[in-house]
């Protein structure tokens, strides 16, 4: 594993991990209650009222996106502040593994 020092990271990259980490962490959570809405349970709410059944799983994506969004907001944002506090004090250092390129196409199969 190679290290790598950094000083400071952007907004923008700060921002951008914590909306893949959210997006796909708290949609499956929401479409696994959704499904289990399918079934009856009243996992799933809109407007303070439980929804089950085709309504709990056509909304729970929706209510994922939201809690991405917001989780991503706030927490991106407090992340962001943070880590511009960490850097007046010292640089981050991060382990990264070189990854090999691949061939779209084996080698043999060119024309």
């Amino acid at each position: 594993m190679s290290h790598l020092n950094v000083e400071r990271l952007s907004s923008g990259t700060i921002y951008k991990l914590v909306a893949l980490g959210s997006i796909f962490s708290l949609v499956p959570v929401s479409l696994l209650l959704g499904i289990l809405s399918l079934f009856g349970l009243d996992t799933i709410s809109w407007n303070d009222a439980p929804a089950s059944g085709a309504k709990g799983f056509l909304v729970s994506p929706f209510i994922g996106l939201f809690l991405a969004g917001f989780a991503t907001a706030f927490g991106g944002s407090a992340i962001a502040f943070g880590l511009w506090l960490y850097s007046f004090f010292g640089a981050l250092q991060l382990r990264y593994e070189t990854v090999e390129e691949v061939p779209a196409y084996p080698p043999e199969m060119k024309t």
